[in-house]
């Protein structure tokens, strides 16, 4: 899916607490033809009052492709004791204006606001600590969950010199099975060889219009999941490739053979 598909996770409502959402980072990335959407969401949670503050438990449900099945990641509840500031106002004595002179009224005010700098000082602290333990938990989940799903990874390698000449004869190979599906693999494998970037049978058939009817009976053999090849005759298939490959093909490796030296000898 695109990250963009990927549904947003519920709101959080947490009492005796202030809950501040960032804006998803949402990403898509394409490898090896599979395509990984991403979506990130983190908030901020600042707590207005000392005592037990509870994140609820999560589900976040998902569908596992290596066992096709729909399965719930699940973040368990989590119980927090927020403690009330060092020092709070509650804490402080009696009112200046019946301890003190009227010329020394400023400076207990000036001590109350810096109480409350410093709670407003704890306060982000802490909602920061607790926006990072909610993050690692979520990383984590997703980690365990994608792990026995996600393919291992391809390494890839330089095609050979001859990478083309092997395709056409996979390609012989498959049309003599009269198999839709390794007939239009084949095919395809063989354009990238060819063109030396990947091909659709659409971009295929504008390529060699020759072979056009062809192309796009496969594709309709493919969505329509017929899995015996039908209406075409694959031996005119590659006599018609083994023509353009006469006309095309061996022209572009002589140029490529005929290129002068990058350090000519004198």
């Amino acid at each position: 899916l695109l990250g963009s598909q990927l549904p947003a996770l519920p709101a959080l409502q947490l009492p005796g607490a202030k809950v501040y959402p960032d804006q998803a980072k949402i990403d898509k990335q394409l490898d090896s033809g599979r395509l990984t959407g991403t979506r990130k969401e983190s908030l901020a949670i600042i707590p207005t009052q000392a005592g037990e503050l509870v994140l609820p438990e999560q589900r976040i449900p998902w569908w596992n492709i290596a066992e096709n099945r729909q399965e719930v990641a699940i973040l368990p509840e989590r119980r927090l004791n927020i403690l009330p500031a060092a020092g709070s106002v509650t804490d402080v004595g009696p009112s200046p204006q019946a301890t003190q002179p009227n010329n020394a009224t400023n400076q207990p005010a000036a001590q109350t606001s810096a109480v409350v700098g410093d709670h407003s000082h704890r306060y982000f602290w802490l909602a920061i600590s607790l926006l990072g333990l909610l993050n690692l938990v979520l990383v984590g989940a997703l980690w365990r969950a994608r792990k026995h799903s996600a393919p291992t990874p391809v390494k890839r390698t330089a095609p050979p010199k001859n990478h083309e000449a092997e395709c056409f004869k996979a390609l012989q190979a498959a049309a003599k099975q009269n198999r839709s599906a390794p007939l239009r693999n084949a095919l395809l494998e063989w354009a990238r060889a060819s063109f030396e970037r990947p091909l659709s049978l659409t971009d295929l058939a504008r390529e060699i219009p020759d072979i056009g009817s062809a192309c796009q009976q496969l594709d309709n053999a493919l969505y329509g999941n017929t899995a015996q090849v039908e209406g075409i005759d694959t031996n005119a298939l590659i006599t018609t490739l083994k023509r353009w490959r006469k006309t095309h093909a061996a022209p572009r490796a002589a140029a490529s053979a005929d290129l002068p030296p990058l350090y000519p000898s004198r």
